[in-house]
């Protein structure tokens, strides 16, 4: 457990283990702002086995007197000052492993929620560690959401959806950090399987919080990035933002309903489906395209939408509809093609 800014309270906690006079989260604020990036901190309270032993002792890793009285108040006058320095330039916190026997065992939930929101009391709370559709409840008040942590194969058609926010590490050493040289490491994922799971996830992810890919960067190198990383992600920002308005502001449909545990090799008709907040759009994506001819055909919606219009989000063509109670008949122009990683079908209604 380090910190990442001069902190009273570590030096009164652990006197000498905060001794940077840099307060790179600030530094990252800033850095993000232009960019209307909010800043999520990754935070972990229950990191005190890689503490000395005297460390320890004096922050009550193993005293279990009260229920770890000890602990609770030097990690709840951690959060708290974080929370107090930063304001809203923190917008939310991403607590690590908090369906852990330590988390469970250890920490005072209530008193902790109270502490992850000193100084916004508008932020976010996801809780990680869980499985794909763990509810929040299991980390006992302190969090909003919870989040899985997931090793996909190599094989993207497998790869499963979930109702929470999934985190996928993307670099092959598969560390949340950089554990490799320069040059020994590199992109696991091609950008075009990360985008069509993407995809995916947002027609599944009920609970919200999306995709998170994830990666380490170098300190104190020329090199920031691991090898194929940042090209990578620009080439996924890219397929992002050709579908933003289908992906982003957005929830997962309930005419066309993706379950949890869906994966490209099972989902029905070969799409999945948002919704505008508003629920007066759908958006289709067909992931998996008819193999011959320019017609998708689908069941009726589930909840008894009538569409009116539909068009090709990526070039605003008119896409011909049919809806009958049984099915929805859609049929490309001419001039018009399935796209091999995502046709988007925008439907009104």
């Amino acid at each position: 457990m380090n910190v990442l800014y001069p902190s009273e309270k570590m030096n009164q906690w652990r006197p000498g283990h905060s001794s940077t006079t840099r307060d790179v989260i600030q530094d990252l604020i800033v850095a993000l702002k232009p960019y209307n990036i909010r800043l999520m901190l990754y935070i972990h309270v229950t990191d005190g086995h890689d503490f000395t032993e005297e460390e320890q002792m004096a922050t009550g890793w193993n005293d279990p007197t009260d229920n770890y009285a000890k602990w609770n108040n030097f990690v709840n006058d951690m959060v708290t000052e974080i929370g107090n320095r930063y304001g809203k330039g923190i917008d939310g916190y991403w607590l690590d492993m908090t369906t852990e026997d330590y988390f469970q065992d250890m920490i005072d939930k209530q008193r902790l929620r109270q502490s992850l929101l000193a100084g916004n009391l508008d932020r976010v709370v996801v809780g990680n560690g869980g499985g794909g559709d763990t509810p929040a409840s299991v980390a006992g008040g302190a969090t909003d959401y919870e989040a899985r942590e997931y090793y996909p194969s190599l094989d993207f058609n497998t790869w499963t959806s979930t109702e929470n926010q999934t985190a996928t590490v993307i670099a092959t050493d598969g560390n949340w950090w950089v554990t490799t040289a320069v040059g020994k490491s590199d992109l696991k994922y091609s950008p075009e399987d990360m985008f069509r799971f993407t995809i995916l996830e947002a027609g599944t992810n009920q609970n919200g919080g999306g995709m998170n890919w994830a990666v380490g960067c170098y300190v104190g190198s020329s090199t920031l990035w691991e090898d194929g990383i940042k090209i990578g992600l620009q080439r996924l920002g890219n397929y992002i933002e050709s579908v933003s308005p289908s992906i982003k502001n957005v929830y997962p449909s309930t005419s066309y309903i993706t379950p949890s545990g869906a994966s490209l090799n099972t989902i029905s008709s070969g799409i999945v489906a948002t919704k505008s907040i508003d629920d007066m759009v759908e958006y289709i994506h067909v992931l998996n395209p008819p193999s011959v001819g320019n017609i998708l055909i689908l069941s009726a919606p589930k909840d008894s939408k009538v569409f009116r219009k539909a068009l090709l989000l990526k070039n605003g063509h008119v896409v011909s509809i049919k809806q009958t109670k049984n099915s929805l008949v859609l049929t490309l122009d001419k001039s018009d093609a399935w796209d091999i990683l995502d046709t988007v079908i925008k439907l009104e209604i």
